[in-house]
């Protein structure tokens, strides 16, 4: 996952690391038309930087993070969220492992978690009352989310 301030920094990212140099003709002067973009792994045409972020959002690979600003019902943008290493994937049309991305939202039961960091309920129970693992509970039992486990697991590898 990549984190970028601005939309001119992803289009940057994304002409340096996604764009084949090879098959790419663009013309940065007056005629944008004229621009012929290949992606890396791809026949697929584009005219223009736009469209492939306008693709990528289309895919959820790239989301704009804003903060809603009270009474006036205004947002900021706040910056632009690149989930890099799915888009390689996509790029690679590697659809498969794509959708298994989505098992680290996967919500584990208790025992489940004991199982995975090979410790006792009670530590895990620990762990959650200290709120040092966040949880979810679901009609009074508690789920902890993969992801939020690898977090906490990458957390305490950096102490």
């Amino acid at each position: 996952m990549k984190y970028f301030k601005d939309i001119i920094l992803v289009k940057l990212f994304l002409r340096r690391k996604v764009l084949n140099k090879k098959k790419t003709i663009e013309n940065y002067f007056y005629f944008q038309d004229e621009s012929e973009l290949y992606i890396k792994n791809s026949i697929k045409k584009y005219n223009n930087i736009e469209e492939i972020v306008e693709e990528l959002e289309n895919y959820g690979l790239l989301y704009e993070i804003t903060e809603y600003n009270g009474w006036d019902e205004e947002t900021t943008s706040k910056g632009y969220v690149l989930f890099y290493s799915k888009m390689l994937r996509y790029l690679n049309k590697n659809s498969e492992s794509l959708n298994n991305d989505d098992n680290i939202y996967k919500l584990l039961t208790i025992n489940q978690v004991c199982e995975f960091l090979n410790i006792s309920r009670p530590s895990v129970y620990k762990l959650l009352n200290d709120r040092q693992l966040p949880f979810t509970e679901i009609l009074g039992h508690k789920r902890i989310q993969l992801i939020e486990l690898l977090n906490f697991i990458q957390e305490k590898k950096s102490k």
